[in-house]
């Protein structure tokens, strides 16, 4: 089973190893997601700019979820996040803490 981890800032020092994720060699006609929670306003101008750039060189759409921890459908942010892991080859995150 594959997993996706989200990893917050407060938590880059605590202690543990954490193993990268391999590289992408091409972007292309690969499909990337990327998961903002909206606090980085710069987070969309981004998507924007990535998805039309990636597309010019004959990759796939950029798919953008939401993940909000004060949103009420939270919960079901969190569970969306197993099938969307399983539809992109990499992943960049927008989150704003």
């Amino acid at each position: 089973m594959t997993t996706l981890t989200i990893v917050l800032p407060v938590e880059a020092n605590a202690t543990g190893t954490a193993t990268l994720a391999p590289g992408v060699g091409s972007f292309s006609q690969q499909r990337f997601g990327v998961v903002d929670n909206g606090l980085w306003r710069a987070m969309s101008v981004f998507t924007d700019l990535w998805d039309a750039r990636v597309t010019a060189r004959g990759g796939r759409e950029i798919e953008v979820v939401p993940f909000d921890h004060l949103a009420t459908d939270f919960a079901d942010q969190q569970r969306a996040l197993g099938p969307f892991g399983q539809r992109v080859r990499g992943v960049v995150t927008g989150l704003g803490n």
